[in-house]
């Protein structure tokens, strides 16, 4: 996937930093040092970017309405396989 900009190409692909790509949610983040927590970031560091909105709630409410899976995270073995990846969203457009 290309991002925004070579520099945030460059340290997600090597990991060099706790910044981070969740494709599945289309959402950047930031690693919390010490904890399990993650801060999700708006825009690029390196360019100032925006940077495209997170689509979390969009993938709870596509399968509560479209799957009738009320608590996916509880739920798992129930989520279609293409909402496992950023295929869902990729099909949206």
């Amino acid at each position: 996937m290309k991002h925004c900009c070579n520099k945030m190409n460059f340290f997600i692909k090597e990991s060099k930093l706790a910044i981070g790509y969740n494709a599945k949610f289309r959402e950047y983040f930031i690693d919390l040092k010490n904890t399990d927590g993650k801060q999700l970031i708006c825009f690029c560091p390196w360019c100032g970017s925006a940077l495209p909105e997170s689509l979390l709630d969009l993938w709870f409410d596509i399968l509560e309405k479209q799957h009738n899976i009320d608590d996916p995270l509880h739920d798992r073995d129930k989520i279609p396989d293409d909402y496992k990846t950023d295929t869902w969203w990729k099909a949206l457009n």
